[in-house]
């Protein structure tokens, strides 16, 4: 486990760099970081994350219920013990208490165990060398699971539960909007509460359904307790826990698994423009400030009351703030953003982030709302194409599909030709010293009148100079000014190039 967790750290690592160099060759204004890099793998790091549930990793506190195998593994075990031992001694002695077996086994109402309890008995047959129960057979006995005093359980057909199936993928992709520690998902859209409602029944559990103004879905603590094991914090607000997306959601779910979680996070908290060549994420981190920064920011912000719940706050934008309290903000982006931007770049789905304004609540909280961007027709088309037939509430899917039709940016920005060229002139250059448009045209496959155009642009750039000519084509090299461009965007050759920009 420890190897494949480190294989995880590993490829997570690779996609981030990907992106940092990313922003830099695009000179984004807030660049992916590599504190940001930095702060992701130390959470990770620290994290117990687990995709595969098996009985023991349940809390104390679940009851659990058996089929009748199962019960019968238990009477067998029960019987030898009563044959061997004195029940009642072995309670007094070992703290272990045999007769809720037998309760089990003569009541209709108490026909579970606790985790607790089973974990005693497991205690006991190890103190004594007893092998007479087998947990692994047992636990695939397991009808339904459940915190105790909770009437709300979830059923299944024995364990482990497996969370890289695609119906918790959904579950997965909504808890940005979700009270996740009882599992309470509200939405406006009666198809998309019916998905999760749907997925929430497949994993076992029968969600409460209610319509009152909004579509409200409860999923009950039983989902709060399995996400809790999986990785997240569910005992405080996202802005506070800051969780991600677990590690094993990105490096070990399939293609279809991150299709769907990514078009939930769009339905969600994401934004499709029809006329914007763009795709926003939206979410908030928590702002540490000092007393004096806190009163700095309400001297200066705008005061707002919340219509729905009357309560006051406060906003401020970035450009209102003082450096060194910019220079915080910049430093406490949203982690889910982050692992979100990691899980894209896996499909070569370049994205940015960056703040937009500081929020301080009634209680004087202080918080940044940060946006995730999708930019350009290729990055746009590839995310389209990874989540279109998972994409739920219909105008956001609408605007990508009008957006992307409408579009003419069916090539490269400028900046971005001018490199891909430049690369390619590099290659070939350092193979016969100079290149000809005719080389380029046969290297890179794109028309002829691309590449007059890009040589044009090279040339007034100053990147490239005229040395003479090779029959009717001109024989070109790069300028000392190219070399140096080349140099600074730490990117010379063409594969680096096509795995960075997917182009």
């Amino acid at each position: 486990m420890i190897s494949l967790f480190n294989e995880s750290i590993e490829e997570i690592k690779k996609l981030g760099n990907e992106l940092i160099k990313f922003s830099k060759i695009t000179q984004k204004k807030y660049p992916f970081r590599e504190e940001y890099l930095d702060k992701l793998i130390e959470r990770l790091n620290t994290s117990n994350e687990k995709y595969i549930i098996h009985l023991f990793d349940l809390p104390n506190t679940f009851l659990i219920r058996f089929n009748e195998e199962g019960i019968n593994i238990l009477k067998e075990i029960y019987l030898f013990l009563k044959s061997r031992y004195k029940i009642s001694g072995l309670y007094r002695k070992y703290k272990v208490n045999f007769y809720l077996i037998h309760y089990m086994l003569i009541s209709k109402s108490q026909n579970s165990l606790s985790i607790k309890t089973l974990k005693s008995y497991i205690k006991f047959f190890e103190q004594n060398n007893l092998a007479i129960l087998n947990i692994n057979k047992l636990e695939k006995t397991v009808i339904s699971i459940g915190p105790m005093g909770e009437s709300h359980l979830m059923h299944v057909n024995g364990l482990p539960i497996d969370l890289r199936k695609e119906e918790w993928a959904y579950l997965f992709g909504v808890l940005l909007e979700s009270w996740i520690k009882r599992f309470k998902f509200v939405a406006k859209d009666k198809l998309f509460a019916e998905e999760i409602n749907k997925n929430l029944e497949k994993v076992g559990v029968k969600p409460y359904f209610k319509f009152k103004e909004l579509f409200h879905v409860y999923g009950h603590s039983v989902i709060g307790n399995i996400i809790s094991i999986a990785g997240l914090n569910v005992n405080k607000s996202q802005i506070i826990a800051n969780n991600t997306i677990p590690f094993w959601i990105i490096t070990k779910t399939n293609k279809k698994y991150h299709s769907i979680l990514l078009s939930k996070i769009l339905d969600t908290e994401g934004n499709s423009y029809s006329k914007r060549h763009n795709i926003t994420i939206t979410q908030s981190s928590h702002l540490p400030l000092k007393e004096d920064e806190l009163n700095f920011i309400l001297n200066k912000s705008k005061k707002t009351i919340i219509k729905a719940s009357g309560a006051t706050s406060y906003t401020i934008s970035l450009s209102e703030l003082s450096e060194s309290i910019r220079k915080k903000v910049v430093l406490n982006p949203p982690l889910v953003l982050i692992s979100i931007q990691i899980l894209l770049r896996k499909y070569k789905i370049n994205s940015s982030i960056y703040p937009s304004v500081v929020y301080i609540s009634e209680n004087n909280l202080a918080s940044i709302n940060w946006h995730l961007n999708i930019q350009g027709f290729f990055d746009i088309k590839r995310f389209y194409d990874l989540c279109k037939d998972f994409i739920t509430i219909s105008y956001k899917k609408k605007n990508i599909e009008e957006n992307l039709s409408k579009s003419k940016e069916t090539h490269m920005s400028m900046n971005l030709r001018s490199l891909y060229y430049l690369i390619n002139a590099f290659e070939i250059e350092n193979n016969k010293l100079y290149f000809t448009s005719e080389d380029l045209f046969k290297i890179t496959k794109k028309s002829k009148n691309e590449i007059n155009h890009a040589i044009w642009d090279l040339h007034n750039l100053r990147f490239i100079k005229q040395i003479g000519k090779e029959s009717r084509f001109r024989k070109l090299v790069i300028s000392e000014d190219g070399k140096s461009y080349l140099i600074n965007k730490n990117i010379n050759n063409k594969e680096e190039f096509s795995n960075i920009f997917g182009l």
